[in-house]
């Protein structure tokens, strides 16, 4: 049935699954977790840190007509701490069954939530570290302590083959916002099999600053003055419809999820070109995020952030509050996790839904025919959400436009990860070798020189699975009797044929993008159909190549790759980089240098933000927006937005 959504409502997931690709359900969750226990006689304290819909095959889709059945898949991971072994299964849900289990030798899950809940105390109990912070004049039951994935680990760290974190401390008495109250040259080694502490590495005292660091309206008087209200109001509603996960909006047609891992996954976008529905993306998903910070400090190094497979972004999902995070408009959508012993629980407004003005669709006023004026005021459909991981916070919204552009924006805002230094001025800290690879934001405070990098996986169906990707690249045409005024430009086209070749960065002298184009499929005018992937702000690694971190994150080596489709390649460093070895994901699956010509492909576009960090983005940062669009580029033969009235 058709679900209308109304201003400011919050909606459940239906009960049951309507379709192959909803998400699990929370009984279908208790079901999934309840049949791998029975069927492997699972004791109590095994965790479940992941489980999620086993999606089915994309030829299984590409076949299936609604009504028609199709196996309802579960896929679990399965790690048991006093085994050390992560273990994978997927459950037939229809039938009850566990249908394969898959042993990971060596593999680590990502942190989960149970160990921040649990292993502070483990850290505040071990001696060394205690000793550590009365040493400098702090309390050791009035700090709170941080956990991070291990991160790059040396060759005894590695040889213990166990489960490790690494924990930081903050004075949190008296602060509402600890991270602007770093102990500084204190790391903590927590080997999580073993519940303890087995390394601490402490590099000398730096006093705490004493700068305030707290961003709540008390304590930062005078307020400005007020603004006037600003109302938005869809009095009729909105004009977009929900049926389960599918939803319907100005000839756009798709299907999303909250996913664990992944956060927020479209499927099945389409556009309804009169009476054709045209298929632009099967799924779509942020891939994987990294953030290497650029402090050689020994008790720095390791803070290089795969937030995605080290943490899971989706289940790090916090309630979108209406009227602050999300417009008046907004109508919310609740989603379904299961927590580390397998339990369902439920985050109440997830994902947040809403169209918004977008400015100008298109105008023309035509001063020579009685001033006549065609002017046409656009709206975007806006799906989102906003997770909260550790100190950073990350929206990332879906955007749909009336001109057939797809935006991903990626809003990055929270507190900057800070650094305990002696320097109370910036002159004292550009006197202090150490301070180059920082910026002081408060006296005794610097946020170290950091990059955010995403990777997002686009397996692109233009009118259907055999597509390629095409090149673009400008230049001046040389000078001579075919170019007489030194004006002419020209565009070259190239065919990145194989994978290997299909490992591209941006150009910005050629003005190089890409576009994803249909084998077989023409527009009126003759030319194939096809998406450009249009860059917004990029940059390049600053990690040099020998780096563990970046051959651990080596989809960060090109901002554009591209992989002929298969159903287990999603995350462009690999399925478990937690303490993972290195070159997984992306340059393992390209080795193979598959054909890509008239193939079904999947583009995998990779863009950094090189964090510099200013004054102003302390205590709390203003977000900072992000990210890319993918616009057609002859999909259509003209504008296809004429008919918006």
């Amino acid at each position: 049935m058709i679900i209308p959504l109304f201003l400011g409502l919050a909606l459940s997931a239906p009960a049951l699954a309507q379709h192959p690709l909803d998400p699990l359900t929370a009984a279908e969750i208790e079901a999934a977790v309840k049949i791998v226990r029975t069927a492997k006689s699972l004791p109590e304290g095994v965790f479940f840190p992941q489980v999620a819909l086993k999606e089915p095959l994309k030829a299984e889709m590409k076949s299936w007509k609604p009504g028609a059945p199709l196996a309802r898949r579960a896929g679990l991971v399965v790690f048991d701490r006093t085994a050390n072994a992560l273990s994978e299964a997927v459950v037939d849900l229809g039938a009850g069954k566990l249908v394969s289990w898959t042993t990971r030798p060596g593999a680590q899950p990502n942190v989960m939530l149970e160990e921040f809940d649990k292993f502070p105390a483990v850290v505040k109990a071990d001696e060394r570290w205690r000793a550590a912070m009365t040493k400098r004049g702090l309390d050791p039951d009035k700090l709170w302590v941080d956990l991070w994935a291990a991160g790059p680990m040396s060759t005894s760290e590695k040889t213990t083959g166990h489960r490790l974190l690494r924990g930081l401390a903050y004075v949190v008495e008296g602060n509402k916002n600890p991270y602007a109250h770093p102990v500084e040259g204190v790391v903590a080694l927590l080997d999580t099999n073993a519940r303890k502490v087995i390394d601490l590495v402490d590099t000398g005292i730096v006093p705490v600053s004493k700068a305030p660091g707290d961003f709540d309206d008390a304590s930062n008087p005078p307020a400005r003055p007020g603004l006037k209200p600003l109302v938005i109001s869809q009095p009729e509603g909105p004009s977009y419809t929900m049926n389960g996960h599918e939803i319907r909006w100005q000839n756009w047609v798709f299907r999303f999820t909250l996913h664990p891992r992944e956060g927020p996954v479209l499927y099945q976008v389409a556009y309804q070109d009169g009476d054709k529905l045209r298929s632009v993306l099967y799924r779509a998903s942020l891939s994987e995020m990294l953030v290497p910070y650029g402090d050689p400090d020994p008790n720095w190094s390791f803070r290089n952030a795969f937030d995605e497979g080290e943490y899971g972004i989706g289940r790090m999902a916090g309630p979108i509050e209406p009227f602050r995070d999300a417009p008046a408009n907004a109508a919310f959508i609740d989603a379904d996790f299961a927590d580390d012993l397998g339990k369902p629980y439920k985050v109440e407004k997830a994902v947040a839904i809403y169209e918004r003005d977008g400015g100008l669709l298109w105008k023309h006023l035509d001063v020579f025919v009685a001033n006549q004026n065609q002017s046409h005021r656009a709206r975007e459909l806006v799906l989102t959400f906003i997770a909260t991981i550790s100190n950073y916070d990350y929206q990332l919204s879906w955007v749909f436009r009336q001109d057939g552009t797809i935006a991903a924006e990626c809003g990055l805002t929270g507190i900057m990860l800070a650094k305990g230094v002696k320097a109370q001025t910036a002159a004292e800290l550009h006197q202090d070798p150490s301070g180059h690879h920082a910026h002081l934001v408060a006296p005794g405070v610097v946020a170290p020189h950091h990059q955010h990098f995403f990777n997002f996986r686009l397996d692109f169906d233009i009118d259907g699975a055999d597509n390629r990707v095409v090149e673009h690249n400008v230049r001046s045409a040389p000078e001579g009797p075919g170019n007489p005024m030194s004006n002419s430009i020209l565009m070259e086209e190239t065919v990145l044929k194989s994978e290997l070749k299909a490992q591209r960065d941006m150009n910005l002298a050629s003005a190089r993008k890409w576009k994803v184009v249909s084998a077989s499929a023409k527009n009126a005018l003759g030319d194939p159909t096809g998406y450009a992937l249009i860059p917004g702000e990029n940059s390049i690694p600053y990690l040099l190549e020998s780096s563990s971190v970046r051959q651990k994150g080596r989809f960060i080596d090109h901002h554009l790759w591209v992989t002929r489709y298969s159903d287990d390649e999603l995350y462009a460093a690999g399925s478990y980089p937690n303490q993972g070895e290195p070159g997984q994901g992306l340059p393992a699956w390209t080795k193979a240098d598959r054909d890509l010509d008239g193939q079904d492909v999947v583009v995998w576009y990779t863009f950094g933000v090189t964090h510099i960090p200013r004054p102003e983005d302390w205590p709390v940062m203003p977000t900072h927006t992000t990210g890319f669009k993918i616009m057609p580029n002859g999909f259509f033969a003209r504008n296809p937005a004429l008919d918006v009235r």
